[in-house]
């Protein structure tokens, strides 16, 4: 009997932001669409200089870059082209996992940023502050597949029974608050019907929450920016989303695979017009 061959991991790059910088640089960019500040931003130009001069030796050095015989220097081809996609690129979906009731801020280096240029992709994580990690994946595909398991882990959430109800963001706060004291507490606040009863029981049992935010890079160099928010637990999961900025939320209980068709949908509409506001 043959064994089954693994799969084969995803060429991957751990980079200091000098060597980002340096990168970009030669690609004409000076940032990427979702990339968090250089924590070591505020450098003068002698100081920003030395750094990338120290970028250069450390590629050099790691064999990521070399001096061609034209005396330029040149990037390994699969990191060019990784960081390329993720430069050139004029739509990014970032993820921040967030604790309920916390300062999204206190997320920032816990987060992905998927990149997509024609039919490539590429993801972009920060581990730690001053680096940054780059990943080159096949397709659009393995990057929504990414972007659900770095979500929901390991565990399926079937949608179940689709449920969807409106409300004011002044009453699911309310409802936020009350539930720490059950799913009686949260019931009042909510609109009445299956949909606001088992968003309570939801509620009353904890859930972590993650920020879904898609940025879009249009004609003009104008940035779009359309924000939903994922709150879950072991139990299932609820899509919220705020479709005007002075009116009610919307939500909807969803699970694996209809939140991939969700971010499907949201990296297909790229001049959507964007949903303002977020729940935090």
């Amino acid at each position: 009997m043959s064994e089954s061959t693994p799969p084969i991991p995803a060429p991957t790059w751990v980079l200091a932001y000098e060597e980002l910088r340096l990168i970009l640089t030669l690609l004409k960019r000076q940032t990427l669409l979702g990339l968090e500040p250089d924590p070591d931003e505020e450098k003068t130009v002698a100081a920003a200089a030395y750094g990338l001069a120290v970028a250069e030796r450390t590629l050099r050095a790691r064999e990521l870059a070399r001096i061609g015989p034209d005396g330029r220097l040149q990037i390994a081809l699969p990191l060019l082209e990784a960081i390329g996609t993720a430069a050139l690129a004029s739509q990014a979906v970032a993820l921040h996992q967030v604790a309920p009731d916390a300062d999204p801020a206190r997320a920032v280096y816990d987060r992905l940023v998927l990149y997509r240029l024609g039919d490539r992709a590429a993801t972009l994580t920060t581990p730690e502050p001053g680096l940054v990690r780059i990943t080159s994946l096949s397709d659009l595909n393995a990057g929504l597949d990414l972007c659900v398991t770095a979500i929901f882990g390991a565990q399926e959430r079937a949608s179940g029974p689709a449920l969807a109800l409106g409300v004011s963001g002044a009453a699911l706060a309310e409802a936020r608050s009350a539930a720490t004291r059950g799913a009686a507490a949260a019931r009042p606040h909510l609109p009445t019907g299956p949909a606001g009863d088992a968003l309570a029981e939801f509620l009353a049992q904890g859930y972590r929450l993650n920020l879904v935010q898609v940025l879009d890079l249009l004609p003009g160099d104008t940035l779009a920016e359309r924000q939903v928010s994922l709150a879950l637990n072991d139990q299932g999961a609820w899509l919220m989303w705020q479709p005007n900025v002075d009116g009610p939320f919307e939500l909807a209980r969803t699970g694996n695979a209809a939140f991939r068709g969700t971010l499907a949908s949201l990296t297909a509409a790229v001049q959507a017009p964007p949903l303002p506001g977020t729940i935090s």
